[in-house]
């Protein structure tokens, strides 16, 4: 079975900054463990040098459960940084990164 591809945008509580700063240490050592499952992923702002608001990350995993498995060990999910967090099933079919 391949893997399926997700979308995950996680929206930090607000005056979260320092909380988020004190956590991204181990959440990077989390992303480098888990480098298999990533697509790719950054933080989302409001504006180009503005605050961080959230993450987003494009992910593989063979389904739902298991991404939800992965994303539990998260640092920030662990640290209660995130208010929401969307997934959705995502299906690339265009675009200059499929043709590379």
């Amino acid at each position: 079975m391949a893997l399926q591809i997700f979308m995950v945008t996680a929206l930090d509580h607000p005056l979260s900054t320092d909380k988020r700063a004190n956590l991204r240490p181990d959440h990077l050592r989390w992303i480098e463990k888990e480098a298999d499952a990533f697509l790719m992923a950054g933080p989302l702002r409001e504006t180009a040098d503005g605050p961080v608001i959230g993450s987003h990350l494009m992910m593989r995993a063979k389904d739902e459960a298991a991404l939800h498995t992965i994303l539990a060990t998260d640092p920030y999910t662990q640290g209660d940084l995130f208010a929401s967090v969307t997934i959705s099933h995502f299906q690339p079919v265009m675009g200059a990164w499929l043709t590379t």
